[in-house]
């Protein structure tokens, strides 16, 4: 018995060794990554002193330890920005939204990071500055946290909030929609969403609005509950970047400059979201699991988001560009009237088009179209996971002639192979977007055979081009559908006609995540 228990305590030993060994070789390999990014932080600062010409001037951003905004702030951003001759000084206001528009109004700042409810509300009437681009929407890193003896919304007597702020707006939208006139009178101001979680903590309060990291903080005390977040919700908080007037009609180069190192910034973190997460983890005091968690409440916007969604930018590419920006700008306004914040609309005269400046995003855009990347890498089409495929957004549907294929076989005529050149010669011409495959079949038939002959035949064009053409296979991804997305039969359409469609592939611009 004394040897087996010898044994088994040997054993025990070395687990509780060798877990120790990994759990050092982790953190030493996190203290490694954030000491390098110190390290070329202060080699590019020391490089920009040194060679006084290429230095271009500072551009002051005004913003708080909200997460979303992360990227901005980050010293990969920083690095980029110095090698580019501008140093990157920083505002953190703790939420105080009046603050920093004053600050923006008087040219302290360059640039402040707003929500559109507390731009519309700390920016009328005049209106200062103007919204040049869309930084995140928020989906679930706002939330109402409440003790768990308050079973729904309607239960909620009164509650922490931060006024003015993305809280506020959440608190706001909730008793407007859901009739809780009583709480309009019940909000207890709070200095922050770390204020507020110290009052929910403490049990001062029954109910608190929070924003990340707070409410992850605030979910490992095993009395609390999220009641409403912002994952079920659409344009409720959306973060925008604001730039001072000065900068927009004076010095459109500090907002090129920014706009131009923030999207391969937002990049580097979006294809590489373990350094991000070991970054909120460092900054945020977080585990791994709080930090994983974090990212996947904020939906940060990309370049080709931000001007084919959100700011409605036209190009040979997309035929209907979406303005969610002028969306989120109208509902917002709508909530801060119902409530009373104002008595009518705040808005300029020529409404909300009046507070956008889209001319750097224009430009931008137009060099991603054209091919143009900025900062480009050598291995620009790393691979991706079937989740970050599943990411892209199609930009445009290719009009390629359908080919033809040998009925029931995944071979194709020689007709067939000059319309897959006509695509490579699409793709030459579009170099930085990635293509989506689509193979498709009819109705009829066992499905699941369909679907195995739709996926051969979008691999063989794909194999095609890969070999024939030497797109890279990590730029190219085919998808057989078989039978479940057949075409909408129209009303001059035969039964016939529809059916000699069905059989078909489709091909798909897909935004690379940028």
């Amino acid at each position: 018995m004394k040897v087996k228990g010898t044994f088994l305590f040997v054993i025990i030993a070395a687990i509780a060794m060798i877990t120790f060994s990994y759990l050092k070789k982790g953190a030493e390999q996190k203290q490694t990554m954030a000491e390098l990014e110190q390290a070329k932080l202060e080699e590019a600062q020391k490089a920009l002193r040194t060679d006084a010409s290429r230095f271009k001037g500072r551009i002051k951003i005004g913003l708080d330890n909200f997460l979303g905004y992360y990227p901005i702030r980050s010293k990969h951003m920083q690095i980029e920005m110095l090698q580019d001759g501008f140093q990157l000084d920083f505002n953190d206001d703790g939420g105080d939204y009046a603050q920093r528009m004053k600050m923006l109004e008087s040219g302290e700042l360059d640039f402040a990071v707003f929500t559109v409810d507390s731009y519309i509300l700390n920016a009328a009437p005049k209106f200062s500055g103007q919204i040049v681009m869309v930084i995140s929407e928020s989906k679930g890193a706002d939330a109402i946290v409440v003790n768990k003896s308050i079973t729904k919304v309607n239960d909620i007597k009164s509650i922490t909030a931060t006024l003015n702020s993305p809280s506020h707006q959440l608190i706001k939208a909730s008793i407007i929609d859901f009739g809780l006139n009583d709480l309009k009178s019940n909000i207890i101001p709070a200095d922050g969403s770390s204020a507020a979680l110290k009052s929910l903590l403490e049990g001062k309060t029954e109910a608190a609005v929070l924003w990340e990291p707070d409410v992850s903080t605030a979910l490992k005390d095993d009395r609390f509950k999220t009641l409403i977040s912002t994952k079920s919700t659409s344009k409720l908080i959306v973060d925008i970047l604001v730039a001072s007037d000065n900068v927009v009609n004076n010095q459109p180069e500090k907002l090129e400059a920014l706009l131009k190192n923030y999207f391969p910034t937002l990049r580097h973190f979006q294809k590489n979201k373990n350094i991000l997460s070991q970054e909120f983890q460092k900054d945020a005091a977080l585990t791994k699991v709080e930090a994983d968690k974090i990212i996947d409440t904020i939906a940060w916007k990309s370049l080709q988001q931000n001007a084919t969604y959100w700011f409605g930018i036209r190009s040979k590419n997309v035929k209907r560009p979406e303005f969610k920006i002028i969306e989120t700008i109208d509902l917002t306004n709508d909530v801060l009237i119902k409530f009373g914040d104002f008595q009518k609309s705040p808005l300029p005269v020529g409404g909300a088009f009046q507070l956008l400046s889209s001319k750097q995003l224009a430009k931008m855009h137009e060099k991603q179209t054209s091919g143009q990347i900025i900062n480009p890498d050598e291995n620009f089409f790393e691979r991706l996971s079937p989740a970050e495929w599943n990411s892209l957004d199609p930009v445009a549907s290719l009009q390629i002639p359908p080919i033809k294929f040998k009925p029931g076989t995944k071979s194709f005529s020689e007709q067939g192979k000059l319309d897959i050149k006509n695509l490579k010669n699409i793709l030459n011409r579009y170099p930085r977007y990635r293509l989506g495959i689509e193979g498709h079949t009819s109705t009829r038939g066992n499905a699941q055979l369909n679907t195995e002959l739709s996926q051969q035949r979008a691999d063989a064009i794909r194999n095609y081009l890969i070999e024939t053409y030497k797109i890279p296979a990590t730029r190219i991804k085919a998808t057989g559908l078989g039978p479940s997305r057949p075409l909408e039969r129209t009303p001059d359409m035969s039964y016939r006609e529809w059916m000699n469609k069905l059989p078909r592939v489709e091909f798909n611009l897909l935004e690379e995540v940028y």
